[in-house]
């Protein structure tokens, strides 16, 4: 070997090896790059999650399946950073960062289907159940953006937003058929379709699935209540239609009042930039957990909902997009609530049947108009305008279940008509390769209140190779509903002068990552003011009322006369935690996330623990795949800390749910042999007996009853899953 080849062979050799950790490096940064979630709902344009101005995560369609999720409540619960669902068997509730708000229907979450709103134009609600009406199949991913985001949205973005993406035809092609079983409680079946085609010389696809979810069960046992002498009749309470007066609610499994049924069906169909939205969904449901009559089977709720969006895209020059988007609510509910006992149907041995109806929509338009300044994302401005007219009907009646006469004349009608319309705009700025800014502020007009502006501030520094650094500033409000602010029920007197509610948060997270493993580690503070709640009325309140007209119930003993009004404030402030990766060329993934938060609740009585919220929350899961093509084998896990009780008054001790443990064992894969057909297996578990709800007519310690009676849990379930593609 000649000395000039021994010579370029060593420099060779060793220009490899000193390119080896820089290759190893280049490596690392594009499998980061590659493996970080792109998102699109925190501002309106894509961006990755680490650059976007909030804590914002993405749940793939994989995640879905590979870790047994049914509904988005679950995908929640067992995949996401800093929210969680807390179930009370009438479609559970959902809170974020240990704040969680009984009561509230959803309505502090924006929930979005491909961009629409699916809270209802009458309470503002939302359901993330199986009630929600949204096939897990068809999801691709699910983006959630955490902490207040009204800056684009306007109201009810107080938690944050929730969107749900749905496949596109190439993802989604063919035929499928699909039936998922909670044995023996439970039975879900499914039709879904994709395709492409060409019309008018542009590309075309349209996708569907229509669904129908039906529970029966399961047979619940709920401890005996003494619900003592009637205030009224001056007998022990009747708590059943035919049954004496023996004070007793409960004592029995129910059988009859734990049910749910819902149909529901979801269309897209998009040619070339214009495209149509559908959703449909009609949710019957009911729980034995209320302080009416035990297990009585007409004790129940219904809500349709309906949402229609037409919207079209125009690229007018590299610097200019145009967009608009007509859309279209409509939703219906019906609640029936029977109880016999004479302080709440103050008639004699009758049961009254206290029923609710409802309806409300609204239609709107949206413009918005992004303008990329120096034609590479540098310097992007997004100016939008929203207007939307709405109507709500809505009426209460009391009338004697068996005759179904009227008791007592109802209360004026509830009908209602207005138009809002909000103005927004933000400003994103790239200053440098590593320094990203982004801000903005939307103005909402309503004719209920004063106009409200909500701003957004944040900075995202990419302080090293792999690390990223945010802060931000957001705010949000919910505007009380139609429902809230102009509705009177029998029990229930209009409310007077209700003010927006309001949330202001701070964040500051660090992110960092190698390769396809995520390091988050953030700290948060927010303050809620103006927050509505039911409020009981006072003996001398609720007279005056009586006597005003305000209500047409009768003066009696022990009258519960109730108001919404702004009555609470909340501090909260906490950090988050997560990590996630993968490895073994993606064949193994894991995750891990925990949130440790304090939310106080602020009131005229002082300062007390928010009721229901938990402290600590998170979720672990790891998922591998057994052999080359072979099934998937995942374990997933969900922690709840103690919590307590809502409607808890007098007690003593107060009560408190323990701590929550949920783990979920789930296999699915391919049936060998079998083209087409897959499954999904699973086990889950819970480690815990009772939720943080307060069940039943006793709901504050009285001398025949010092105990609350929690609601219980189903503890172990198994789930068999099938879908047949062709």
């Amino acid at each position: 070997m000649s000395g000039r080849l021994r010579r370029s062979l060593v420099v060779g050799l060793s220009c490899g090896m000193l390119a080896q950790p820089a290759r190893a490096q280049d490596m690392s940064g594009l499998e980061g790059v590659l493996s970080e979630a792109i998102v699109s709902s925190a501002s309106k344009r894509s961006e990755g999650a680490s650059s976007a101005p909030a804590l914002a995560t993405s749940l793939t369609a994989e995640d879905l399946r590979k870790y047994g999720v049914r509904t988005l409540g679950e995908a929640l619960d067992f995949l996401s950073l800093g929210v969680s669902t807390s179930e009370n068997l009438s479609g559970g509730e959902v809170g974020a960062r240990g704040v969680l708000l009984t009561g509230d229907r959803g309505s502090h979450f924006l929930l979005l289907v491909d961009g629409y709103a699916v809270n209802d134009p009458l309470r503002g609600s939302s359901t993330f159940g199986a009630g929600a009406g949204i096939p897990i199949e068809l999801i691709d991913h699910v983006e959630i953006v955490v902490g207040p985001g009204s800056v684009l949205y306007g109201s009810n973005a107080m938690f944050g937003i929730v969107n749900v993406v749905t496949k596109r035809a190439k993802d989604y092609s063919g035929v499928r058929v699909i039936a998922e079983s909670t044995l023996p409680i439970s039975l879900r079946v499914a039709a879904g379709a994709g395709s492409t085609f060409r019309l008018l010389g542009k590309d075309g696809e349209v996708t569907t699935q229509l669904e129908y979810y039906k529970q029966e069960g399961p047979a619940l046992f709920f401890d005996p209540q003494n619900t003592g002498v009637d205030r009224f009749t001056g007998q022990p309470g009747r708590n059943t239609r035919d049954g004496g007066s023996t004070g007793l609610w409960g004592g029995a499994r129910a059988d009859d009042t734990l049910h749910s049924d819902s149909p529901s069906g979801l269309l897209r169909v998009a040619l070339g930039d214009t495209e149509l939205h559908l959703r449909a969904t009609r949710y019957r449901h009911a729980a034995p957990t209320g302080p009416g009559n035990f297990d009585d089977a007409d004790t129940r709720d219904s809500e349709t909902r309906v949402v229609l969006g037409l919207s079209h895209r125009i690229s007018v020059s590299t610097l200019l997009d145009i967009s608009a988007r007509a859309y279209g609510s409509y939703y219906q509910t019906k609640s029936n609530f029977i109880a016999s006992r004479g302080v709440v149907c103050p008639f004699g041995r009758v049961t009254c049947d206290f029923v609710n109806e409802g309806e409300a929509s609204w239609l709107g338009l949206e413009l918005q108009s992004t303008w990329d300044w120096f034609r590479d994302g540098r310097f992007v401005t997004i100016l939008g305008t929203d207007a939307r007219r709405s109507s709500v009907h809505a009426t209460s009646d009391t009338v004697d279940v068996t005759t179904r006469g009227a008791l007592y004349p109802s209360p004026p009608a509830l009908e209602r008509s207005g138009a809002i319309a909000a103005g927004y705009l933000q400003q994103t700025w790239t200053v440098t390769q590593r320094i990203k800014l982004n801000g903005g502020a939307r103005i909402d007009s309503d004719p209920r209140f004063s106009a409200v502006v909500t701003p957004r501030v944040a900075a995202v520094w990419e302080a090293w190779d792999g690390g990223t650094i945010k802060l931000s500033y957001s705010s949000a409000f919910r505007a009380p509903s139609w429902d809230e602010t102009d509705s009177g029920t029998a029990r229930r007197i209009k409310s007077d002068n209700l003010q927006p509610e309001h949330v202001k948060s701070v964040d500051l997270s660090v992110q960092h990552h190698v390769g396809t493993h995520r390091l988050l580690l953030g700290t948060f503070y927010s303050r809620w003011d103006n927050l509505v709640e039911v409020a009981p009325l006072t003996d001398a309140e609720a007279i005056a009322a009586i006597r005003n007209g305000e209500t047409l119930v009768p003066l009696t003993p022990g009258i519960r006369l109730t108001q919404y009004r702004n009555t609470t404030e909340v501090r909260n402030y906490g950090i988050n935690t997560g990590v996630e990766g993968s490895f073994g060329a993606g064949r193994v993934s894991y995750g891990f996330n925990v949130t440790a938060a304090v939310a106080d609740k602020i009131d005229d009585a002082g300062t007390t623990r928010l009721p229901v919220a938990p402290r600590l929350l998170g979720n672990a899961r790891i998922a591998a795949a057994l052999f080359q093509s072979g099934p998937t084998l995942s374990l997933g896990t969900h922690l709840l800390g103690p919590r307590p009780a809502d409607l808890a008054t007098g007690f003593a001790p107060s009560p408190f749910a323990p701590t929550q443990l949920q783990l979920r064992l789930t296999l699915s894969g391919d049936v060998p042999k079998l083209t087409g057909l897959s499954y999904r297996l699973l086990a889950n578990y819970v480690a815990a007996d009772r939720g943080p709800y307060v069940v039943g007519p006793v709901t504050s310690a009285i001398p025949s009853q010092t105990t609350a009676q929690l609601v219980p849990i189903d503890r172990f379930r198994t789930t068999v899953g099938l879908q047949y593609a062709f």
